[in-house]
């Protein structure tokens, strides 16, 4: 079905990713999924660190456990662009690396791959003007580099599976100029993503992501521009803003939820993956993820993980929505939408970390 789904994005259990390592692993992760009864996993991914040891043939044992349990992965080819020398050597990089990985899942149930991973952060000129709503916002030097990699996954991933769904996104705040820009430039996918976090609109908005900064909504932007289901690979209730306040982030997470399905079918929205599953107290001291987890580093219930069981719970036993629609593909971007009259928000310029 593609009604609305709540999922849950997490981390492979390379040794680099702390709690989802050991003895937690994949299975550690399905318990947990199916604990909440989530059915989209955004937690299996590819890097410039991945190792033989945690390479494509871990990556399909762990989808082909997901698949078993009715679980979809969003499989994410997560590399960085400013690794590479120049736009060709890019896309001759993204293509191998996305071939090779989608060959070793050929035949295999999995619909969705994720694009890079806040690329647009690897392109943006901090401060700029329009904060990312424009295409001008973004280095050009950086952005070819993106441009090539991205273009380089797409087309190794559709060489091998030219029916799967590709995800190609931003960090969010306001920096749908940099996908407005790789339209324009021809890349095409299949859905547009986007990630979203609490702080973004100071929790002001009646429904996060449609009144920020000014009167900004992130869904009309993504919908006028480009005419493909949506997507959110991330979303999550800022420490930064909440404190130690897990009811209050757990009530922050139901709302969410809660109006994102009201307008889902309008959008043709067909999932979100709160971040994230599990705290991560090995990263940097005061980095959100410390403590953004819905579960403790080791596994324990915390209220976000309660509110999220019981809003999917609720919406299994209640939803008789049927599926939105698909729409017909754009021919290309609308011109950057004007904003609706200011909705004396606080801006912010999407330069600070989670």
């Amino acid at each position: 079905s593609s009604q609305f789904r709540i999922g849950v994005s997490g981390h492979t259990a390379a040794p680099a990713d702390g709690p989802y390592g050991g003895s937690f692993g994949i299975n550690g992760a399905i318990s947990k999924l199916n604990s909440l009864g989530a059915k989209v996993y955004r937690g299996i991914r590819v890097r410039d660190d991945t190792t033989s040891g945690f390479g494509i043939k871990t990556i399909a044992t762990d989808v082909d456990l997901l698949l078993a349990q009715g679980i979809d992965p969003v499989v994410g080819l997560m590399y960085k662009p400013l690794l590479q020398p120049d736009e060709a050597t890019a896309y001759a990089f993204g293509f191998g690396k996305a071939k090779a990985l989608a060959t070793a899942l050929q035949g295999k149930a999995v619909k969705y791959y994720e694009i890079g991973n806040e690329l647009d952060l690897s392109c943006h000129i901090r401060l700029s003007a329009s904060r990312g709503r424009s295409p001008s916002d973004y280095d050009t030097t950086k952005y070819n580099l993106c441009r090539g990699l991205v273009k380089g996954l797409i087309a190794g991933v559709k060489s091998v599976n030219p029916n799967a769904q590709v995800i190609v996104g931003s960090s969010g705040w306001f920096h749908w100029g940099y996908q407005l820009r790789l339209w324009r430039d021809g890349v095409r996918w299949d859905l547009s993503g986007f990630h979203w976090y609490s702080k973004f609109d100071g929790g002001s908005a009646a429904i996060p992501g449609t009144d920020f900064g000014g009167g900004y909504n992130i869904f009309d932007v993504l919908k006028n521009s480009f005419a493909r289901p949506i997507v959110c690979t991330e979303f999550g209730a800022n420490y930064s803003q909440f404190g130690t306040d897990d009811a209050a982030r757990a009530a922050w997470l139901t709302r969410t939820m809660t109006e994102w399905k009201s307008i889902s079918a309008n959008y043709s929205f067909l999932f979100a993956t709160v971040y994230e599953m599990l705290d991560e107290p090995q990263t940097r001291a005061g980095f959100e993820q410390q403590r953004i987890g819905i579960f403790t580093s080791t596994g324990a219930e915390k209220p976000q993980s309660r509110a999220v069981r019981a809003w999917i719970s609720n919406d299994n036993s209640t939803s008789s929505q049927p599926p939105p629609p698909t729409p017909s593909p754009s021919p290309g971007p609308s011109s950057t939408p004007t904003p609706s009259p200011a909705a004396n928000l606080r801006v912010l310029d999407g330069t600070e970390p989670l």
